[in-house]
Formats: C-alpha cells, sequence, structure tokens
C-alpha cells in the first residue's frame, strides 16, 4: 500500500489529502441557501430544544479584544459546556466593525455560565488588561 491510500478499514493513512483526488466532486457540491436563514428557519421550526425563559443565565462580558466577532465568543464559552441559545452570543461592535470589548452570552444552564464565570474572570490579557464575565445585571426603567 502506498502513502496516501485509503485503508480497507476505511481510515485514511495521512498521506496527501484524500479530497484532492480523481473523484466525480460529490462532496464538494455547496448549497444555495445562507448559514443565517438555515439557522433561522431551524429555530422557528423547533428543530432546536426548547429552552425556558427563565432558565437562561445572560452574562455581560468586558475586556475583550477589539478583534473579538460573535464566533471568538462562541469559542470562549463552547468548552466550558455551556448550551448557548440560537443568536444567544453578542460582541458589541463600532461602526468600523472592530469589538468595543463588551459582549453578552446567554447561556442555557445556571451550571454551566457559573463554570464559565468561575474560570474566565478575571483572567489577566497579554495587554495587561482584564476579561470580566459576570451575569448581566437588569437596568430598570428610568423616570
Amino acid at each position: 500500500m502506498e502513502q496516501g491510500e485509503e485503508v480497507e478499514t476505511g481510515h485514511y493513512d495521512g498521506g496527501s489529502h484524500p479530497y484532492n483526488g480523481k473523484g466525480k466532486g460529490k462532496g464538494k457540491e455547496q448549497t444555495t441557501c445562507l448559514m443565517d436563514d438555515l439557522l433561522t428557519g431551524f429555530s422557528k421550526g423547533g428543530v432546536f430544544p426548547h429552552v425556558e425563559r427563565s432558565t437562561i443565565v445572560q452574562l455581560y462580558v468586558s475586556g475583550l479584544p477589539a478583534d473579538t466577532s460573535d464566533l471568538d465568543l462562541y469559542r470562549l464559552f463552547a468548552p466550558f459546556g455551556c448550551p448557548i441559545k440560537p443568536d444567544g452570543v453578542k460582541a458589541m461592535a463600532r461602526p468600523d466593525g472592530s469589538c468595543t470589548g463588551v459582549g453578552f452570552v446567554d447561556v442555557c444552564e445556571s451550571g454551566a455560565a457559573e463554570a464559565a464565570m468561575g474560570a474566565l474572570h478575571g483572567i489577566v490579557l497579554p495587554d495587561g488588561s482584564q476579561l470580566r464575565v459576570q451575569p448581566k445585571r437588569n437596568q430598570g426603567k428610568r423616570a
């Protein structure tokens, strides 16, 4: 067997990339729908598990780097097992697209939110600033 061939078990043996071969490209087809439309449809169609609003913990995150995106914020919290509701991650952006340093994460379980806060709150970033993660305070109506 030469390097780059598929072994009988169906596992790739580590040679050149197996998907740049001489196949007919069946795995390279792409849909024309947009991911945002797909996620919205899944949410409205009940594909995602139902989450009681009363169980959601909205976390306020500050001290984020200027290049933080919604995806970065999601990736920061996902390793803690935070089940995040659809559209539940938002890095606040300036008109130029850079992050203001603030973000919000809607976590579906209080235990996961506590774990993330315990691990991330107070972490000193390479530039010396501190990451802050805490429950969002509800702002009362102003008179």
